[in-house]
């Protein structure tokens, strides 16, 4: 499945907007606050362009990190993301809460590894993160998500995350240190607390 497949089926999973809407914005939805080696963003000219500290980042973008590198973003509502090594990840759609109202997001995760710390102060309908094979939405505050072809691992260090395979559409529902794992055509493995060794890995790829 390429790129634009895989993210029209991930909006149309999450209810994030049909492909009609433009996927593309002059306004920033975030910026970069720190980087480690070499960072990249792609834009829809296919270019890559350097992301170094403050640079912009918006919705269409694609940031790519080298093996080795890692990359801390904060969006304009507060909520961080860290891209760690030989990782891509598309932001697909950003729309904070307008007054009243309540957001929606939704990151693509291409392959690689992230972690958010959200916001979320119920100010978000909906913060999500798709893969080839799962879709992992914020019911709390911080967790990871580690894609590979043709799998899915998510893991929650604090608050709650739902996730629901792409293809077999059942979910659970993970709690503080518990973790899933998501094959291609399969629902996610019943929550189970990872072992350290597997937990300390993927913290480590994602923190500074």
């Amino acid at each position: 499945m390429d790129r634009r497949s895989l993210l029209r089926t991930l909006l149309a999973v999450v209810g994030c907007g049909a492909m009609s809407r433009p996927l593309a914005s002059a306004e920033p939805a975030g910026q970069v606050v720190r980087t480690q080696g070499q960072v990249t963003k792609m834009a829809g000219t296919g270019a890559a362009v350097p992301l170094g500290p403050d640079a912009p980042v918006a919705v269409g973008d694609t940031i790519v990190t080298a093996d080795g590198a890692k990359v801390d973003l904060r969006f304009v509502d507060g909520s961080l993301l860290t891209v760690g090594p030989s990782s891509r990840v598309e932001i697909a759609r950003y729309a904070p809460a307008a007054s009243g109202g309540r957001g929606e997001a939704l990151l693509s995760l291409l392959n690689g590894i992230i972690k958010l710390i959200v916001d979320e102060g119920g100010r978000w309908n909906r913060f999500a993160v798709g893969t080839e094979t799962a879709i992992a939405s914020v019911r709390g505050t911080e967790w990871l998500v580690d894609a590979a072809p043709g799998k899915t691992g998510v893991l929650v260090l604090q608050g709650a995350v739902q996730v629901v395979g792409r293809v077999a559409g059942r979910s659970v529902t993970l709690g503080p240190g518990q973790g899933t794992d998501v094959a291609a055509g399969a629902a996610p493995t019943p929550p189970k607390i990872w072992g350290a060794a597997r937990r300390d890995a993927a913290v480590a790829r994602v923190t500074w």
